[in-house]
């Protein structure tokens, strides 16, 4: 305490520290109790008066300790009971709020990841179907085949039965003299769909590419929840959720502590500043006595001796 009270520049900093605590906890219990109301008049309400409450939980130790230096028991008891209220009220809040930012972002980091195994699951097998491939020529190429030996003519014995595409109604229902012309249009058409296939998925690896990148520039992580499995590997309990309600629990914890604590703190050094200040005045003008020691009393003759 005296180092904050001795030092200028260490106690506005710690001043701007409390305050900007005081401000961001009421501004969550703020957005807390919005968010659970229904949109409108009420959401609002609902959040300015928590808003107000959580401005009021830094002055209950002072009602506190005005009330115990007044030594009077109705009020220790109302500041008490002030002093509960509010810190549970705060405390509830920022747990709920932890809670919800925890999960729901969890939720979303899940979904990403989810998201990211499943794109990369999906190159490795457009990949695997691309080197699989037994189709060597484009899709047009093959097109031109199929059209051509649709186009061809039949001929037996020297005899003419048409084309094939109109013997076999363009191989639809092939009869026997037709039969194996379709047989090579049905492995044509085979080949043609194979290209068909690499070519889609060989337009399809940039936007996979795409996909993987920006998502890992958003800062994909391996886990849901990174902070709370570590904890879990560390202390050795299993129940991932567990560690994780615990961490919102000290989140908020550490929030209302230190912000309830911290401005009592302030307000006892700016005391002891102030009555060592007081007190080095009343020093300086209290007036000085100088003590002087006196000389050792020696006892005179009488002169009328001295001249017998």
């Amino acid at each position: 305490m005296a180092i904050i009270s001795s030092n200028p520049l260490l106690r506005i900093t710690a001043i701007m520290i409390a305050g900007l605590l005081i401000t961001l906890s009421a501004i969550l219990n703020y957005k807390y109790w919005y968010s659970q109301a229904p949109q409108g008049e009420l959401a609002y309400l609902m959040g300015s008066a928590s808003f107000l409450t959580d401005l009021v939980k830094p002055l209950t130790p002072f009602f506190l300790v005005a009330a115990i230096r007044e030594n009077n028991l109705i009020s220790i008891l109302a500041a008490t009971l002030l002093l509960i209220t509010c810190v549970c009220f705060s405390f509830a809040s920022a747990i709920g709020l932890s809670s919800v930012a925890r999960y729901d972002g969890g939720t979303l980091r899940h979904a990403k990841l989810e998201t990211y195994n499943n794109l990369r699951d999906e190159r490795a097998r457009i990949v695997a179907a691309i080197n699989n491939s037994r189709s060597s020529h484009a899709p047009e190429e093959i097109d031109a085949l199929m059209k051509a030996l649709l186009a061809q003519p039949i001929k037996r014995n020297g005899r003419s039965f048409g084309a094939v595409g109109s013997r076999s109604k363009n191989c639809r229902k092939p009869d026997r003299y037709s039969r194996d012309q379709c047989a090579r249009h049905a492995d044509l058409f085979a080949k043609k769909t194979m290209a068909m296939a690499k070519r889609r998925n060989i337009a399809r690896l940039p936007t996979i590419d795409a996909k993987l990148l920006e998502l890992q520039g958003k800062g994909l992580v391996s886990t849901a929840d990174p902070q709370a499995s570590l904890f879990s590997a560390l202390i050795g309990i299993e129940d991932i959720n567990t560690v994780r309600n615990a961490l919102v629990v000290l989140f908020a914890w550490t929030l209302e502590y230190v912000g309830l604590i911290l401005p009592f703190f302030l307000f006892r050094s700016k005391r002891e500043a102030n009555e060592s200040a007081a007190q080095t005045i009343a020093t300086l003008h209290q007036p000085t006595i100088i003590k002087t020691p006196l000389a050792p009393f020696k006892p005179v003759a009488n002169k009328t001796a001295q001249l017998n």
